[in-house]
């Protein structure tokens, strides 16, 4: 992820360390992140092991908040930008000034779905360090400060960059692991299988895409 973009942005906020249900021996990640941050200038770095998945998600947010972010784009880890003009879209989000949360368009691979499907994911964020991840969910986010538990994603879709999921980022064995890790994550949350909202979304997404 980081070398598909890293030139372009001003800073690359990376959460290190395992989350709370995800079974492994090794407290934070066992690859050498101090090449990262020498490789990568603009890469910083936080190691916080042992969070549920709304705990972590906040600690970008709160750097968010204390650098001034404006925009917010959430890439996970096994996911790239491509196809992205850069310039066109620092031209379209001084544009964006109706909502908090937009849609960019992501190629995501399906559980139980052989193909790569586009799908419009929520991932571009204005004025991040003004919202948090509430309720003790991954899922729903608000204002920080209010009772709501929702911002309403615009319908709008930047075109201009896009994301492509690749589970093969991952070998079998973390995908195992990542497998178990959402299944006890949706058990604490209370949320259906996240992979069968996916499929129905994608889909869908898939039929209007195509028209």
């Amino acid at each position: 992820m980081i070398e598909s973009c890293w030139e372009n942005v001003d800073y690359i906020f990376l959460i290190d360390g395992k989350y709370k249900f995800y079974d492994s021996v090794f407290p934070f990640s066992t690859d050498d992140y101090e090449d990262i941050l020498h490789r990568y200038p603009n890469v910083m770095v936080d190691v916080a092991p042992d969070l549920l998945e709304h705990e972590k998600r906040n600690c970008y947010l709160e750097w968010c908040k204390e650098f001034d972010i404006d925009f917010l784009i959430i890439v996970d880890s096994d996911e790239y930008f491509y196809d992205c003009n850069w310039n066109k879209f620092r031209e379209e989000i001084t544009e964006l000034d109706d909502g908090y949360i937009y849609n960019i368009k992501n190629y995501q691979y399906v559980k139980g779905m052989d193909s790569i499907l586009p799908v419009d994911n929520p991932r571009l964020w204005r004025n991040p360090g003004a919202l948090e991840y509430k309720n003790k969910s991954h899922y729903q986010f608000g204002l920080k400060n209010s009772e709501d538990h929702e911002v309403q994603v615009a319908s709008r879709c930047i075109h201009s960059i896009k994301l492509y999921h690749d589970p093969h980022l991952r070998s079998d064995e973390r995908q195992l692991k990542h497998d178990d890790y959402i299944k006890r994550l949706e058990e604490y949350e209370q949320t259906k299988q996240l992979w069968e909202c996916n499929q129905e979304k994608a889909t869908r997404e898939y039929v209007v895409w195509n028209s």
